[in-house]
């Protein structure tokens, strides 16, 4: 997300992974990409191996980058905090930049206790916990599905 004010056009001259337009399987990705937005006349950016398109998406296909213009940061970070696809917001005022990947001691993926989870989980193998058992520390998701534990 960028400011409003903000132009794009120093993003385009950054050439340190242009090494990856010779990687065969990105290479298939990026023209793929690119023949899409020929085709449908969209407004895009590119590098030898990147392409900006601007699209409010979170996710974007391999070899693009989506980036979308904000007025109201506050609102902004509303929406993010409120959007279950996001783990966490990186930047000022939020998470510092540079450890999003180094959590403290008592922060799990997705608010799920990983430790109470392999607790239960021994316990069970263990005999000394049934399934369904009310000290079951909660519902465990994957990307793809709800895996519920007890």
């Amino acid at each position: 997300m960028c400011p409003s004010n903000t132009t794009l056009s120093h993003c385009c001259r950054c050439l340190k992974y242009d090494y990856l337009a010779e990687v065969h399987k990105y290479k298939n990705n990026y023209d793929y990409n690119l023949a899409l937005h020929l085709l449908n006349k969209r407004f895009y950016m590119s590098t030898p191996a990147l392409l900006l398109v601007e699209d409010a998406g979170l996710f974007s296909p391999v070899s693009q980058l989506n980036y979308a213009f904000y007025s109201n940061k506050s609102n902004l970070v509303g929406e993010l905090v409120n959007n279950p696809s996001v783990q966490c917001i990186v930047g000022h005022d939020c998470m510092p930049f540079g450890q999003a990947q180094c959590p403290a001691i008592n922060q799990y993926a997705d608010g799920e206790d990983t430790l109470a989870f392999l607790l239960f989980f021994e316990r069970m193998i263990n005999g000394n916990a049934v399934a369904g058992n009310s000290a079951c520390p909660g519902n465990f998701q994957s990307t793809k599905t709800l895996v519920k534990v007890c």
